[in-house]
């Protein structure tokens, strides 16, 4: 949204906001400056608030719409980092009431207002507040806001005086000059005769003047002067009549077109009266007809009612009829449809039955193939493990146990096995649970067939004779699927004691695998300990080395010593 500022308002404000942007950092120095800065805020607020390093500005104008009028005030106040008091000042117009006083930026028109201690201290000469009559002076607010507030509170009242005064001005010549417009004659206007007399008047007197006081050179200076200035102001008013004549006429075209205006709104108004006159004719004529047609309704309604009466009497013992039919017929497919779904779900059961059957017998094999494969494993791994262990160590001399290898290779191959087993029984564990959750659901869809084929005996005495020979093979059904569902509880209990038969033969070989393990680790720690032992000896014997080495070194240098004596010059000489 492009701002735009007032040239007056620009003028008077023009050297402050240079110093503010010279001395303080203001964000703008020319006027398009400005008008690009106020533009980038969104809103038809009237209050613009920016900072910097060290100062905050606020901006208090009037606007109307994209246009700055005025600018009200601007409050300078110092941040933390510049002043920790926060002083500042409000910079706004001249007091009317008291117009003299210390020069400032901006002056006449403007005057700026020191502010201390974050708000707290002002001097202004006419305080917003008045005091009470139990109060010496007005109380003050210890905050900036409020300090601000009042002071361009101050200058708004101000300028809404000012702007009234001058209302009341123009208001007084514009009485003056319809005054003078009205007393206007034929010839010319009545001003411009008091114009003519006056000017007559002062050139007389101006000519008397001339000749009494033509030795002096001033006073004709001075009388010049004075006739340069009437001469101003006769082109002035000259040019005020010019105006006022152009505003009469401008008047008198409006009052023609008003004129106009109203003797067409007359005639349109005569136009509704008629067109008002007819339309309550033909509504007198409605009227009576509407009375006719509403006792003619109302014959025809309690006719219409009696029939409805006898309608709904008649549809009543239909519906009843209808909704008897459609009971019947509904029991029918449901019995129907619970059959089949009978039949359904008994067949779907054998065949999981035989799936299922055929998955715990894969299972139970492939089981006992790993158990026994783990089983021949362990062994072979426990007889070289203790072979391993059996054997003398040949190479104590050398400090250097061989079988470590051997050692860690038995470990893997034990944790690999261990491993294997813990996911095989878990595995099997798996299964086993699902097998018997999928038991338990198919005794539940058994439990539930069960209960419809019992419904349904219940319900095979209370039919209708009509439905009797659509239903007659139903027994036989029901005998049959009886016989299928105890052959199938009985496949069901079988499976249940093989599974806990499988679940009981997996925990023993568990405690079997569990003792075998605890007696591999018991041998795993006895040969951590011998390889302990064995890395202590090496260590010892690298100590006993080095000392070796450092005693051999001594004798080797006292040797030398030895030697350089019985070996030296004098013995060579």
């Amino acid at each position: 949204m492009q701002i735009t500022v007032n040239k007056g308002c620009w003028r008077r404000w023009t050297d402050v906001i240079r110093h503010l942007a010279g001395e303080y950092g203001f964000p703008a120095k020319t006027r398009s400056e400005l008008e690009l800065f106020l533009s980038m805020y969104s809103g038809k607020g009237s209050t613009y608030r920016t900072y910097t390093t060290h100062w905050r500005f606020i901006i208090d104008v009037t606007r109307d719409d994209k246009a700055i009028v005025n600018i009200i005030a601007i409050t300078i106040i110092a941040r933390h980092n510049q002043d920790e008091n926060h002083n500042g000042a409000i910079i706004t117009r001249v007091c009317d009431v008291h117009p003299e006083g210390e020069e400032y930026v901006g002056a006449p028109h403007l005057r700026w207002i020191t502010v201390k201690s974050g708000g707290q201290t002002y001097r202004h000469c006419c305080d917003k507040e008045c005091s009470g009559p139990e109060q010496l002076v007005a109380k003050t607010r210890a905050n900036w806001e409020t300090t601000r507030l009042r002071v361009i509170q101050k200058a708004y009242e101000q300028e809404v005086l000012a702007s009234y005064a001058s209302f009341q001005i123009l208001q007084m010549e514009k009485q003056e000059l319809t005054e003078t417009l009205e007393g206007k004659d034929s010839d010319g206007s009545l001003f411009d005769l008091q114009m003519k007399d006056s000017a007559k008047k002062r050139k007389m007197e101006l000519a008397e003047s001339a000749k009494q006081v033509e030795s002096l050179r001033q006073a004709w200076e001075a009388v010049e002067a004075e006739n340069k200035t009437l001469v101003t102001v006769k082109n002035e008013l000259a040019l005020a009549v010019d105006a006022n004549r152009r505003t009469k006429e401008a008047l008198q075209s409006d009052i023609t077109n008003l004129q106009h205006a109203n003797a067409t709104l007359k005639e349109q108004n005569d136009e509704l009266v008629r067109t008002k006159e007819t339309l309550q004719s033909d509504m007198k004529d409605l009227h009576e007809s509407n009375a006719t047609l509403k006792e003619q309704n109302a014959e025809m309604g309690r006719t219409a009612l009696n029939f409805q009466t006898k309608v709904t009497r008649l549809s009543s013992e239909k519906q009843q009829d209808c909704e008897e039919v459609t009971k019947l017929e509904k029991e029918m497919r449901t019995r129907e449809e619970s059959l089949a779904v009978a039949r359904k779900a008994l067949t779907q059961a054998k065949e999981e039955l035989k799936d299922t059957k055929k998955v715990l017998q894969s299972v139970s094999d492939e089981a006992a193939a790993s158990r026994a494969h783990s089983f021949a494993q362990l062994r072979i791994q426990t007889a070289n493990l203790e072979e391993s262990t059996a054997e003398p160590s040949d190479n104590k001399p050398t400090m250097k146990w061989t079988p470590s290898h051997e050692y860690i290779r038995v470990k893997i191959i034990l944790d690999k096995t261990q491993k294997d087993l813990a996911e095989r029984i878990d595995a099997h564990t798996t299964e086993i649970r699902q097998f018997k959750e999928e038991l338990k659901q198919k005794d539940e869809s058994i439990g539930r067939i069960q209960d419809e084929m019992a419904d349904l005996q219940r319900t095979q005495g209370s039919m209708s004779s009509h439905c009797q020979p659509k239903i007659k093979c139903e027994p036989q059904d029901v005998d049959l699927m009886s016989l299928d569902m105890e052959a199938m509880k009985f496949e069901l209990e079988t499976e249940k004691a093989k599974a806990s038969t499988q679940k009981a033969e997996t925990a023993t070989e568990k405690a079997e695998v569990d003792a075998l393990a605890k007696k591999c680790a018991d041998r795993m720690k006895a040969a951590e300990a011998k390889e302990a032992y064995t890395v202590s000896l090496e260590k010892q014997l690298e100590e006993l080395r080095g000392t070796m080495e450092g005693v051999l070194g001594r004798v080797s240098v006292y040797q030398g010593k030895k030697r350089r004596r019985t070996e030296g010059p004098d013995f060579q000489l």
